[in-house]
């Protein structure tokens, strides 16, 4: 049902109550849309509440998204994601070794203006 219609499985999971979707169904929704449209995928995870599942979730499709079109993914950034550009991406401020060793804002804000300014 998510590979058919990644848009209805977006909206299912967003109208559950806060904490009741799971890291698995979030994923198979991003790597749905990633398969068509890494864009759409882009607005699901923004539409997310914080928390630390979903930068899971964002850190999957900026790197799934990065292995597709590094161009595209770079694109969007510079159109849409301003809170990925101006803070640095929220994947690079997760850290899996633990949130003390993760990058601050500063931080990760210069690697992702490095980021960009390489794509220019």
């Amino acid at each position: 049902w998510i590979e058919r219609d990644p848009p209805a499985a977006a909206a299912w999971l967003l109208a559950l109550p806060s904490g009741q979707g799971s890291d698995d169904a979030y994923r198979l929704v991003v790597n749905a849309y990633l398969d068509k449209n890494p864009a759409q995928a882009a607005a699901f995870v923004e539409k997310l509440p914080v928390s630390e599942q979903n930068i899971r979730v964002l850190n999957g499709l900026v790197y799934g998204w990065a292995k597709i079109d590094v161009e595209a993914c770079a694109a969007w950034l510079r159109s849409e994601g301003a809170a990925c550009r101006e803070g640095g991406c929220l994947a690079r401020r997760a850290c899996p070794i633990g949130r003390e060793h993760a990058q601050g804002e500063d931080q990760a804000g210069f690697h992702m203006a490095a980021f960009l300014a390489a794509r220019r």
